[in-house]
């Protein structure tokens, strides 16, 4: 788990916690049985669990082989994270030791399609 629940977590938070950061350290498709013996946790609490992160997107399904992946709502907490940071800052001091080690502009831009959009 990635982070060790502490005497106010709430364990059904903390377990789905844990099934989510497994999707990330694992690659590919997980199985409901993967899930609770990497985890420790009984297959209907993984199951149960599991479902409802299928409910908010979290996860999907494959009907076919009943196996779970993560889901584009992932991508929407991630995306809505990353609009928090502030770019500029984080990279500020090593675009200067850039300036200073090469004596050329520095210059930061993330890519937009096949475009770049300068920060």
């Amino acid at each position: 788990m990635a982070n060790q629940p502490n005497s106010r977590s709430v364990a059904t938070i903390d377990r789905a916690g844990a099934v989510l950061f497994l999707f990330s350290r694992m690659s590919g498709t997980l199985g409901i049985t993967e899930i609770s013996n990497e985890l420790g946790i009984s297959k209907a609490v993984v199951h149960r669990i599991v479902t409802s992160l299928v409910d908010q997107n979290l996860v999907t399904t494959d009907p076919a082989t009943r196996r779970y992946s993560l889901g584009p709502g992932v991508l929407q907490l991630a995306a809505s994270y990353l609009d928090q940071l502030d770019m500029r800052g984080i990279a500020r001091e090593a675009m200067h030791r850039l300036t200073a080690e090469t004596n050329e502009t520095t210059t930061l831009s993330i890519r937009s399609g096949n475009s770049r959009v300068y920060v």
